[in-house]
Formats: structure tokens, C-alpha cells, sequence
């Protein structure tokens, strides 16, 4: 359990990894040391959800097929598409720990490191509508519409139908008042947000063909048991993941992950250095 000023200031921990590395698991091992103060979000998570909500069966949600699904919200929707997502879901978790598993795009790792996307809302004021106002740009189901719609200026032709599908999906999963961050950012406003939330990137790290075994013996998404290694390749180069090296170079703390060791012992050894080093400080 956290104490004091912990309780008052949120952070927030991205997890970089590629498959089977055991980001997953790392991010679990944080969760656990602070119980009831500390939560456990996805990327993967809102994406899932959409396809089960399209009809798919979860035993048939195979990892190309979530790698699809998340390059074409990039491609087709906006760039941050899936990012916008997850920040909806930590910008409601209200335990002052919030770890966030699968950071993959650079618009993942950066509005993570936003402080002003996570101010808190203040009980019984108006500062947080006024705050939102000032900086944020609200998106309803007719402003979702209203880009989807829009993005047809680069000579697509995009569906009515579909578009009127998306917006329904999308608002329903990232809520009808979820907001996009403008680029007007305000130095005081910022300094003020810093003192309140602060963000840690961890990446575990893990060489590929260690991955490729833990992914063909762990089978956590369908066919992963018949996979082989020319299919390993091909979706570790996919778009979702070719920026994860970039990231890397940039988190605060990396876990060597690479040893085989079904106590966790290395790998919990590494978390608790970590939490000691930038979440009980």
C-alpha cells in the first residue's frame, strides 16, 4: 500500500516488449506489490474487445489478426487512433498506479509522458470542464462521423455504412466524451500537471529466438503452438512492432528477461528494483 504524498501523485508505467518477451508478466509482478492501489491496463485490451464485439470468437483472436485491426486504425482513422483508447481507460482509473502493458507506437509512448493528459477532475469545482475547454477538443458521435469523413481529402473512399459502424464501435469502447489532445500546451499548466502524474517507461527485453519458443510453448493466442519461425519473423518486422527498438533507447529502466526461470526470481528481482527506484521514491 502506498502512503503519504505517493497517494496524492499518480504514476503511471508503460511496458515496452515485444511478444513473449514477458512484459505481461512483468507488468503483473508491479501490480501485485501494491495490491488495491494499483491497476493493469492493455493496449491489446480495447482492440480484443472490438473484435469480439464484431462476432469473433475469442479462441480464434490470433495476433496477426490484432496486428491488422491495429494498422488499419492507424492507417485509416488518425495515427493515434489506438492511443486515444488507452489513454480513455487510464484517464477513468482512479488507483494511483496505473500500469500500461504494450506500449508500441511513439504516439504511445509520448502522450503517456503527457502529464496534461491525465489531470484529475476536482470534486465539487468546474476547473476540469474549464480545463478540458481550454485545451481539449470533445469528440461526440457526430464529430467521430465528422473525421471519419474527413480523412477522405487523401482520395480514399471510405463506406457510409462503415463509417456509420465505426463511430458506433468507437464511441462505444472510448466513450462519447473522450478528448483528443490539441497541441496548444500552456508551461505553467504543464509544470502544474508534472507535480501531479508522472510517467516511467520500463522495456523487458528478450532475444528473439527465446521469444519464439516461450510464444510456441506458452499458445496464449490461437495457433501460436503451430507457429514457426518464417511466421515469427514476419510479425515481429510488422508495422505494430518495428518501433519498439526506437522506444526502447528511450525507457527509464530495461528488465533483462532472457533467462529461463519458472520462480521469476531474476525477473522480480529486476521489478523491485525497479519500484524501489521510481515508485517509492
Amino acid at each position: 500500500m502506498l502512503k503519504g504524498s505517493l497517494m496524492t501523485q499518480k504514476k503511471i508505467i508503460g511496458v515496452i516488449g515485444k511478444p513473449g518477451s514477458g512484459k505481461e508478466t512483468a507488468a503483473k509482478e508491479v501490480v501485485k506489490r501494491y495490491g488495491s492501489d494499483a491497476t493493469h491496463i492493455t493496449f491489446s485490451g480495447p482492440l480484443t474487445q472490438f473484435l469480439l464485439d464484431m462476432g469473433h470468437r475469442d479462441d480464434e483472436i490470433e495476433r496477426p489478426l490484432l496486428q491488422r485491426l491495429g494498422q488499419m486504425l492507424v492507417k485509416h482513422f488518425r495515427p493515434d487512433a489506438v492511443t486515444c483508447g488507452v489513454l480513455h481507460l487510464v484517464k477513468r482509473t482512479f488507483e494511483p498506479i496505473i500500469v500500461v502493458d504494450g506500449v508500441r507506437w511513439p504516439s504511445d509512448f509520448a502522450e503517456l509522458k503527457n502529464p496534461l493528459n491525465f489531470i484529475q477532475r476536482e470534486s465539487g469545482t468546474d476547473g476540469w470542464k474549464r480545463l478540458v475547454r481550454k485545451f481539449y477538443k470533445r469528440r461526440t458521435k457526430d464529430s467521430v462521423r465528422e473525421f471519419l469523413l474527413d480523412m477522405d481529402c487523401s482520395g480514399r473512399n471510405i463506406d457510409a455504412e462503415l463509417i456509420e459502424t465505426t463511430s458506433d464501435l468507437l464511441i462505444k469502447h472510448f466513450g462519447d466524451d473522450f478528448f483528443i489532445p490539441s497541441k496548444k500546451h500552456i508551461s505553467e499548466t504543464t509544470r502544474d500537471a508534472s507535480d501531479s502524474v508522472r510517467c516511467f517507461m520500463v522495456f523487458v527485453d528478450v532475444s528473439p529466438k527465446e521469444r519464439f519458443e516461450r510464444i510456441k510453448e506458452r499458445k496464449q493466442r490461437a495457433g501460436e503452438g503451430d507457429l514457426t519461425w518464417e511466421e515469427f519473423l514476419k510479425q515481429d518486422s510488422a508495422p505494430n512492432e518495428q518501433h519498439i527498438p526506437e522506444l526502447a533507447k528511450k525507457a527509464d529502466f530495461t528488465i533483462d528477461n532472457e533467462e529461463r526461470d519458472p520462480q521469476l526470481k531474476n525477473l522480480r528481482a529486476q521489478v523491485d528494483e525497479f519500484c524501489r527506484k521510481f515508485l517509492n521514491a
